[in-house]
């Protein structure tokens, strides 16, 4: 079916109405350069300016903030996901030609465009990692037709032709199937009708605390309330007390992963090899440490060595250390930071019961970064290591 339509201008009114209400609260923001500090954003500019709560009275330019607070885990399902990465809790409703309705539990009734949604998760287990994990499968893009997903693991593929309060149609190749709803728990949409949102037009990642993560191409912050143009060309406005998260994608420092590895030696205690993990833990789920979620980061498994090339461009590393929650407080190892060849940090042992270690080095004139995480006191067992916020300044 076609998935082109125009944009959309929404009010999220649900919060606005009472539906849902959250206290704002301090949350640590990082500055590309400077200590990080606790604040409440009170005022975002269109340019991008950040301004902070009257206890802090400061202001962050354009450009010079990072991320401020963290994105919380959806509280309820089913789940859109988008085709950018971006998830969003919401009651499904309905499908109407090139239009997805649903219900935002944190903003309230909304059309969105087929074309710009990957898929649908209908159930959320408590198993956090392994709803990652299906996050990720559907904004891989490798499906070739819509796939509906049973809860008992089964999979049929075909063309969605119907979404309803109590069943989903699919057009299968021998003929129409139609499925009870509740065994559904998933659906991935093809990837060729997919609309990807542009890289100018993704400037913002930002969370509320019902668990929604979303790109913004803009963002602006004023008088109590909160007003989005999503990546995908959907405006909407929420209440300011509604935002928990706020990731910089445009901004004057680099995230380390960002940059192409140059090189990872993993060193087996027994026979299981790791493979290092970019912006994920090495469980395959999202980087979570003390319940806490981080977009950005580079997991690995003990013993190992990750190289990223510097050239000369840099002058200052910065980032946090610990033990994955996916250890469930287990582990433990000892990380070390070289320059070229040069050791230029060294942590006590850390173990999963630990709070982030923060680590920040001179790396000026530095060729290469190497992050390495060395056996701490029970061999490599559960030695879930997560080098968290890693990020470079020119």
């Amino acid at each position: 079916m076609s998935r082109a339509l125009g944009t959309f201008a929404v009010v999220l009114a649900g919060l606005a109405s009472g539906a849902c209400a959250w206290a704002s609260e301090p949350r640590e923001a990082i500055p590309v350069e400077g200590a990080p500090f606790s604040a409440v954003p009170v005022e975002i500019t269109a340019p991008g300016e950040v301004r902070w709560s009257p206890d802090q009275p400061r202001s962050t330019a354009p450009g010079e903030l990072l991320e401020w607070g963290a994105p919380a885990d959806p509280r309820a399902e089913p789940l859109v996901v988008f085709t950018g990465g971006g998830v969003l809790p919401a009651n499904v409703k309905v499908i109407e030609g090139e239009v997805l309705r649903v219900d935002a539990f944190g903003f309230g009734p909304l059309p969105i465009r087929l074309a710009t949604v990957a898929g649908l998760i209908f159930v959320v287990g408590a198993d956090r990692v392994a709803t990652d994990r299906l996050i990720d499968r559907l904004t891989a893009g490798t499906a070739t037709s819509d796939v509906v997903i049973l809860d008992n693991g089964d999979e049929l593929t075909g063309t969605l032709s119907k979404i309803e309060r109590t069943k989903v149609e699919l057009v299968a190749e021998l003929g129409p199937i139609t499925i009870d709803r509740d065994k559904v728990a998933a659906v991935a949409l093809a990837a060729a009708a997919w609309e990807r949102p542009a890289d100018d037009a993704r400037r913002w990642w930002f969370g509320t605390a019902d668990g929604a993560r979303l790109q913004a191409r803009s963002l602006k912050l004023e008088g109590g309330a909160l007003t989005a143009e999503l990546a995908s060309g959907l405006e909407v406005t929420a209440p300011a007390d509604s935002l928990v998260w706020l990731h910089a994608i445009r901004h004057r420092g680099v995230w380390l992963t960002d940059l192409q590895p140059a090189g990872y030696r993993h060193v087996p205690y027994l026979d299981v090899a790791w493979e290092p993990a970019i912006d994920r833990g090495v469980s395959g789920g999202l980087l979570r440490v003390r319940d806490r979620i981080y977009l950005r980061g580079v997991g690995l498994h003990s013993a190992a060595r990750i190289t990223f090339p510097l050239d000369g461009q840099y002058r200052r590393f910065a980032c946090q250390a610990a033990i994955d929650d996916s250890a469930q407080g287990r582990g433990s190892v000892v990380f070390r930071v070289y320059v070229d060849e040069q050791e230029r940090f060294r942590s006590p042992l850390v173990t999963g019961s630990q709070a982030p270690l923060p680590i920040e080095i001179d790396v000026a004139g530095g060729k290469l970064l190497s992050l390495i995480v060395d056996y701490g006191q029970q061999a490599d067992e559960l030695d879930h290591a997560a080098w968290l916020n890693p990020r470079l300044v020119k």
